[in-house]
């Protein structure tokens, strides 16, 4: 679990392609000065939380934060599976995983 102190100034989370499975956390809507989050090429499923959507329409975000502009997970469908892993209605990059 994220506790909103210990991880409070974190910026960058790039999880690509660590064979992770399950799904994002809404907690990770408490990084309030996130700025980019990669989470493709794993076995993530689900929704993308609505927090993490929040801090993407500025909604909690630190005034230092560059602003949290880069979202990307494996959103789209490919020929192989042509249902996405992930749900996520606020995703600057969906890529077919």
């Amino acid at each position: 679990t994220i506790s909103s102190g210990e991880l409070k100034g974190l910026t960058h989370v790039i999880l690509w392609m660590n064979y992770l499975e399950g799904t994002i956390p809404s907690e990770m809507g408490t990084l309030s000065n996130l700025e980019l989050l990669h989470v493709t090429y794993n076995y993530i499923s689900g929704v993308i939380p609505q927090e993490l959507c929040d801090l993407r329409d500025g909604v909690g975000v630190s005034s230092g934060s560059g602003g949290f502009n880069i979202l990307s997970a494996d959103c789209a469908g490919n020929t192989k599976n042509p249902l996405p892993k992930v749900d996520c209605s606020c995703c600057s990059i969906c890529l077919a995983g």
